[in-house]
């Protein structure tokens, strides 16, 4: 019996017209009170054979009364599948030349992430020039020579304990000495590059050792990026990636920051400028508090991001 559908006809054929009806109940119970007698296994050989056949009969009627458990249904659900790795995740990294930038879709909420190099030791990478604190960048892990202006001087000390140092020269506790320093063009003393291990690798003005700024500075000073702008990002809160929005953003922070101490934000929350030659610069954030070269304090910069992103 292949299919369900025949049962009915099947039955009805086998059946030769037998009801199960209150006389058949009646036989079924008067045969079973026969009791055990040595006769009594061959008038039990029609009762099971009875027994049997009311159970064909009341699966027939079943089939009339039970809707049907296989369904009719031509169109099955269809499962899709994607081949591992396949597909955009809606964080994509673009290789833009010398370095690489998270792009994050509209609608997603980045998670944290940090540019600069880990300490070793107990001591970041640094360099400091014309007595400005620079710290390396883990990311890029190069910069294109095409984006650097002239020799601004070589390191003439190594030291492992920078902190230590009481000389005005260019100085690093991660460069060789002799090692030519380059600026980046048009972004005066915020970003600075020199050669490691082959490579050409950027450093981020920060503070350290209790200096921060000098003379007169201001936040716009140590971040001297207005107008090279394309996009910003903040962890746990979003992106945005309208560089006429990200440039009205920056200026709310350079116009209402105040600035609290020469010392660092530590956080697992980061602010990403990127810019227009490839590379960004970071910010440790805090509540409204912003660490780099100094800590900054900016609550409308705050309450100005989560408007631009909707928040």
């Amino acid at each position: 019996m292949n299919r369900l559908e025949k049962l009915r006809y099947i039955a009805d054929s086998s059946l030769g017209g037998l009801h199960a009806n209150e006389h058949l109940k009646r036989r079924i119970l008067a045969a079973a009170e026969g009791g055990s007698s040595p006769h009594s296994s061959r008038r039990f050989r029609p009762v099971v054979a009875i027994a049997a056949t009311l159970a064909v009969v009341l699966a027939v009627m079943a089939l009339n009364t039970v809707p049907p458990l296989v369904s009719a249904d031509h169109n099955p659900p269809q499962v899709s599948s994607q081949a591992l790795g396949s597909g955009r995740t809606g964080n994509e990294r673009a290789d833009l030349g010398s370095s690489t930038v998270m792009i994050s879709s509209a609608g997603t909420v980045p998670a944290y992430r940090n540019l600069w190099a880990s300490a070793e030791g107990g001591v970041y990478p640094l360099l400091r020039a014309e007595g400005r604190w620079y710290r390396l960048m883990s990311s890029p892990s190069s910069v294109s020579a095409s984006i650097l202006t002239a020799p601004i001087g070589q390191v003439e000390e190594y030291s492992s304990e920078p902190s230590l140092s009481t000389s005005t020269c260019i100085m690093s506790n991660t460069v060789p000495m002799g090692t030519p320093v380059y600026q980046v063009s048009g972004m005066a003393s915020t970003l600075l590059a020199a050669e490691i291990n082959g490579r050409m690798r950027l450093f981020q003005r920060v503070s350290f050792n209790g200096s921060a700024l000098i003379g007169a500075e201001k936040l716009k000073d140590t971040l001297q990026i207005s107008g090279h702008i394309t996009g910003m990002e903040l962890s746990d809160v979003g992106t945005v990636t309208d560089s006429a929005a990200a440039e009205n953003l920056y200026s709310t922070l350079l116009g209402h920051a105040n600035y609290e101490s020469a010392g660092n934000v530590s956080s697992s929350q980061s602010l990403i400028i990127f810019l227009d030659n490839g590379l960004a610069v970071q910010l440790s954030v805090r509540g409204n508090r912003f660490g780099a070269c100094g800590v900054w304090n900016c609550p409308d910069f705050i309450e100005a991001f989560r408007s631009a992103v909707g928040k």
